[in-house]
């Protein structure tokens, strides 16, 4: 979440310096609008859909929600083993939490970018697609390899997250 903001921020400072004006934005969007209207549907999709790839699997790998999800809890597995709901439904949860912080800012973006170049409705559907299941994917990926290897002995909750080696192989495969 604070990746985009990192992003935005010099971006506003340029803009409040007087490094980009209102007149060069507006000339981009509609430089933008008209390449968009110069193409052909089957041309724009294929980059619409390699760019929400990128955007979600990237966001998705630089937050470690997911692959910290069962190293974080720690020593209170044991708690959730004598709860009445199946571990399977806490791993569902932990997937879901991870898929709704991995596609809300590719979402915000998908809507800006629709409203500013009026994108068509089939690229709009296609790219959605795409945030959900890339985010699907990569939540369920980071799941399973905390699965696999969880660090549940720490002192602190750093020390699961920032010591945790096993963050590493999501981020970069």
């Amino acid at each position: 979440v604070l990746l985009p903001a990192f992003m935005i921020i010099p971006l506003i400072g340029q803009f409040f310096s007087g490094g980009i004006s209102i007149d060069l934005i507006k000339g981009f969007i509609s430089e933008g609008s008209e390449i968009l209207n110069m193409m052909d549907l089957n041309e724009i999709i294929p980059y619409a859909i390699l760019i929400s790839f990128t955007i979600t699997f990237f966001l998705s790998l630089t937050s470690s929600v997911s692959s910290t999800a069962i190293s974080r809890e720690g020593e209170r597995m044991s708690f959730y083993k004598s709860l009445p709901v199946t571990m399977m439904s806490i791993i569902d949860a932990k997937i879901l939490i991870g898929i709704i912080l991995s596609v809300t800012i590719p979402l915000i973006v998908l809507i800006g970018v629709t409203i500013i170049f009026s994108l068509n409705i089939v690229v709009v559907l296609l790219s959605l697609i795409t945030i959900i299941l890339t985010a699907t994917f990569s939540s369920v990926f980071d799941i399973v390899v905390d699965v696999y290897k969880p660090k549940l002995l720490w002192d602190n909750e750093n020390q699961a997250i920032k010591q945790n080696f096993m963050i590493m192989i999501p981020m970069f495969s």
